[in-house]
């Protein structure tokens, strides 16, 4: 049916719980192809959904409905799931939300455990004596190729990065090497993905995540 209406151009598309019916792994392949062919051909799509987690990967903006379809919040995703502007909409975001927030939150350098020293020169030094990586190389600090990131990641992708590392020295936890292009900017632990949860959530109107 979505392929009929897609085939069809409308300048607007109406979809009411289009993948309510299909099994989870059906569901999230479906997902993922209508996000394709969205991509490719541009059509505004209003998606009705009572599932927070599919409005989350799907959309670009999200609208929230209560009662007498009163409007909680308009926003894009991240917003929505890290500063809800109502209870009630941090009472639907509320399970999951932690998840959520990793799939689309990024890494900062506000984040960092150990932002790069200033004129650094360890490893190959660039222009101003900053340190840069290269890749295969050792960077200062300990990181290798295999536990590297770069700034702006997403924050699954560093928690994976960081799950796949052995635990550092003396019981320490892991951390990555953390790059701008060729420039290492610090590291980042598992300290810096709970930072960055708390930084995401930090003007959240209703409250934030616990520890």
């Amino acid at each position: 049916g979505v392929a009929r209406a897609l085939a069809a151009d409308p300048p607007v598309l109406l979809m009411d719980e289009p993948f309510g019916a299909v099994d989870p792994v059906g569901r999230a392949r479906l997902q993922s192809e209508f996000l394709r062919l969205h991509a490719e051909l541009g059509t505004t799509v209003v998606m009705v959904t009572h599932d927070v987690d599919e409005a989350v990967r799907m959309a670009d903006r999200m609208v929230v409905l209560s009662t007498g379809a009163h409007v909680e919040q308009l926003a894009p995703p991240l917003e929505v799931v890290a500063r809800p502007a109502t209870a009630a909409v941090a009472d639907l975001v509320g399970r999951g939300r932690t998840a959520s927030l990793l799939s689309l939150g990024t890494l900062e350098r506000a984040d960092l455990d150990e932002p790069a020293p200033a004129g650094a020169t360890d490893g190959a030094a660039g222009r101003g004596g900053e340190e840069r990586f290269v890749g295969g190389a050792v960077p200062a600090g300990g990181g290798t190729a295999a536990g590297v990131v770069s700034l702006g990641a997403g924050l699954d992708e560093v928690l994976g990065a960081l799950v796949e590392l052995p635990p550092g020295g003396d019981g320490q936890a892991p951390s990555l090497t953390v790059v701008d292009g060729d420039t290492v900017v610090g590291r980042a632990g598992p300290a810096s993905v709970q930072r960055a949860l708390h930084r995401l959530t930090a003007l959240s109107p209703v409250g934030t995540l616990p520890e």
